[in-house]
């Protein structure tokens, strides 16, 4: 449809596959950032396209099936998606270049299901910028990013943003805890209650990759992992089939 696909392909540049073509007001169209993994879904934004041709976020199996669109972009709440997602293991955050209450682009969060879309933040102008240009990050405090324009000169701003704790996971399934978190490495992960068994548990850094797969069945496990400083996902699949998803911050 000339409105942009998404791939795969190996490293070594072998095996290139198109797995989806982006159809404008049907699926969005002109993605123009990264694809973001929570270890079962590809989560991404287009810049135009959808019901209100000013960009959707969307979310797709990385075997091109299940393409969904989480959430149609429109006016005051944001347009025109821009850079890649940041998932912290319970909201997907994000930009938009434009829209807003006054037009400058916004900060956003979204959960991963597409329920739960909220605004976080207006771009003003000379206060704290405008046009976001980029990707949101997270050192798991605060949101950090830039704008193209705005700020005291004109010229862009790097700001950061508080993130709200304690607000509860989207999963309600979630049943364990992660301790300590920021972590030097070395953690405890211990299960909610007692229902149910233990199965497989995977971490993932940040583009998705599984990093660690190990299978647990104590109430308690200590697990001990040479980390590089980021942001990791854990995800425990239990022996009943249920998956729940928690963030942890290598310090």
């Amino acid at each position: 449809n000339n409105d942009g696909v998404i791939f795969k392909i190996n490293p070594d540049g072998t095996g290139y596959s198109k797995l989806f073509d982006f159809a404008n007001t049907i699926d969005g169209r002109h993605p123009g950032s990264s694809l973001i993994s929570d270890g079962i879904f590809l989560y991404g934004m287009t810049y135009r396209g959808g019901s209100n041709d000013e960009g959707v976020i969307f979310r797709i199996k990385p075997d091109g099936t299940g393409y969904q669109i989480l959430h149609h972009m429109a006016g005051t709440e944001g347009i025109n998606p821009i850079g890649t997602l940041f998932y912290d293991g319970n909201f997907l955050y994000g930009m938009t270049r434009n829209g807003g209450s006054i037009g400058r682009g916004v900060l956003f969060k979204i959960q991963p299901d597409g329920s739960g879309y909220s605004k976080l933040l207006d771009f003003e102008g000379i206060t704290n910028g405008m046009g976001p240009w980029g990707t949101v990050i997270s050192d798991g405090s605060f949101l950090y990013g830039m704008t193209l324009e705005g700020g005291l000169n004109n010229y862009g701003t790097i700001f950061k943003y508080a993130l709200v704790t304690g607000i509860a996971p989207h999963n309600a399934t979630n049943k364990f805890n992660v301790y300590p978190n920021p972590t030097t490495g070395i953690f405890n992960i211990e299960r909610i209650g007692r229902h149910g068994t233990w199965g497989e548990m995977e971490i993932y850094n940040v583009v998705g990759e599984k990093i660690y797969q190990t299978s647990i069945s104590e109430q308690s496990s200590t697990i001990s992992l040479n980390l590089t400083e980021g942001v990791y996902f854990i995800h425990v699949t239990t022996e009943q089939g249920t998956g729940s998803r928690k963030m942890i911050v290598k310090h």
